[in-house]
């Protein structure tokens, strides 16, 4: 199916289908609500919509037994003939003023050019909106041309799909696997996708020019760029064409290591194949934010930095005392520049009570770069 695939910017690679021409906002009671992304194909409809007041303060969360800005709404979709499945929610963000939602519901038909977007919010009342939606992939504009070409190092391949021409924009389409003992891929460049500066992946052609990744920018975009690079249009001239990787982020098998609690004195451990230190364990530091959370128990880390090409991160989970009771990383990672965690923290009544801490499985980060070296497809005809 990769052939019938169209990239759409701020979206990524879609099937053909409909979308809304433009961002469409209804204001009531000094509210907006604006639906910033509609997109529907035969693989399922994705729909992002914002509710703000306008102003530019931070939205509080603040727990109680009333309404709150992470109650889902009742969303539901409609045509002059027909109700389609309700729409169920994927994500929450707070924002400046209000509220950003993210959801998923089944295809809407191709055919379709209009419809009600029905919302019933416990805190922003009810909602009516009319989207006006138009189809794509019909002109072939942005249409993905298959590329079948690999670079592997340290056990984790990197291969392009296929690439999208535009006038606007070069997406390249890509997937990273990994051999032996990775669980899994946890980002390409930074975490989760997200890149920016030295994270960034490059586009170079046979001249010798470089184009730098345009990073995600809008927090609305609902891809998270795992498997998609945006580059600015590519000269005529480019024909033979290189993509660099400069980093992956892996989480590999599961490799327990247990220590007895407290830790006062550093503690060497080999954390899978990495030797790290347990510098310490007891009660986290007092601050603002927990005041907010709570007391907890906090583990300070030495990761022990670069290990040839690999570096742990953070272990991807504690168990304390046989329980995982969840983690936090102190000052918390930057997806876009991840550097290895000093510092872990789980919440508990009684940071002095546990006897047994146990890291789970390292995630970590490779360097590169993979060079995926392919020749720019000729132009449909």
């Amino acid at each position: 199916m990769t052939a019938s695939l169209t990239f759409l910017p701020g979206v990524g690679f879609r099937q053909a289908g409909v979308r809304l021409g433009s961002e469409t906002r209804v204001e009531r009671d000094g509210r907006t609500l604006t639906v910033t992304q509609f997109v529907s194909t035969p693989d399922g409809t994705d729909l992002t919509y914002e509710i703000t007041d306008g102003s530019q303060n931070a939205s509080c969360v603040v727990p109680g037994p009333g309404p709150s800005l992470f109650d889902p709404d009742k969303v539901t979709l409609r045509d002059a003939e027909h109700d389609y499945a309700a729409a169920f929610l994927r994500s929450t963000g707070v924002i400046a003023g209000g509220v950003r939602r993210s959801l998923q519901a089944k295809p809407v038909p191709s055919t379709v050019r209009a419809l009600e977007l029905r919302v019933t919010s416990s805190l922003f009342g009810e909602w009516r909106v009319h989207l006006e939606l138009v189809p794509f992939d019909a002109d072939g504009v942005g249409r993905l041309q298959p590329v079948e070409a690999s670079a592997t190092h340290e056990g984790v391949t990197v291969h392009v799909r296929g690439i999208s021409l535009t006038a606007e924009a070069t997406a390249i389409r890509f997937e990273a696997v990994a051999e032996g003992s990775v669980e899994r891929i946890i980002g390409v460049g930074g975490l989760h996708g997200m890149r920016a500066g030295a994270t960034e992946l490059l586009l170079l052609d046979e001249h010798g020019r470089a184009c730098q990744e345009i990073a995600k920018r809008d927090a609305r975009e609902p891809m998270d760029r795992s498997e998609l690079a945006v580059f600015p249009a590519l000269p005529d001239d480019a024909r033979a064409l290189e993509l660099v990787v400069p980093f992956i982020t892996i989480e590999e098998t599961k490799a327990p290591v247990v220590m007895k609690l407290p830790v006062v004195d550093p503690l060497a451990l080999t954390f899978g194949r990495y030797a790290i230190r347990v510098l310490s364990t007891g009660e986290a530091p007092d601050s603002p934010r927990r005041r907010n959370f709570g007391p907890a128990l906090a583990v300070r880390l030495d990761l022990g930095g670069w290990q040839g090409d690999r570096r742990v991160l953070f272990p991807s989970g504690v168990l304390v005392d046989g329980n995982n009771l969840g983690m936090g990383y102190g000052n918390g990672i930057n997806a876009t520049a991840p550097q290895p965690a000093e510092m872990v923290e789980v919440r508990m009544p009684d940071p002095h009570a546990p006897k047994l801490l146990t890291l789970i499985a390292p995630v970590v980060q490779v360097r590169g770069p993979w060079r995926v070296r392919f020749s720019r497809p000729s132009e449909p005809s």
